[in-house]
């Protein structure tokens, strides 16, 4: 079976694009906080990494899936506003090694913006 968006392991980080990934996890409130629940919700998140190679998340919400699985949605409950994404390869769990490297650049990011 071919992973797509709708089928796509929680947690588990994915490339659908040469710059772009994406994932599903469980938050309890959404990035920016604006959106809180009692229990966990499933929140799918993209990130990008820039030309200057940084990574940066670019949508976090609610998960909208078109029936050809070559197009998805995410409605940012923070922004309210929805990005839509085309998923241009075949998507690929990302290895543990880009994993931590993209850990690390979001990390180091995180750090630079709050200084």
């Amino acid at each position: 079976m071919e992973i797509n968006v709708s089928n796509m392991a929680i947690n588990t980080l994915y490339r659908f694009d040469t710059n772009k990934y994406v994932w599903t996890t469980k938050l309890s409130e959404t990035r920016g906080g604006t959106h809180k629940e009692g229990g966990s919700f499933d929140v799918t998140e993209v990130y990008e990494i820039t030309n200057e190679g940084y990574i940066k998340l670019v949508a976090s919400g609610k998960l909208n899936v078109n029936p050809n699985n070559n197009e998805f949605e995410i409605f940012d409950y923070d922004k309210e506003t929805t990005t839509s994404f085309k998923v241009t390869m075949h998507m690929q769990q990302v290895s543990l090694n880009e994993l931590h490297e993209i850990r690390d650049a979001v990390a180091r990011n995180y750090s630079k913006a709050n200084k």
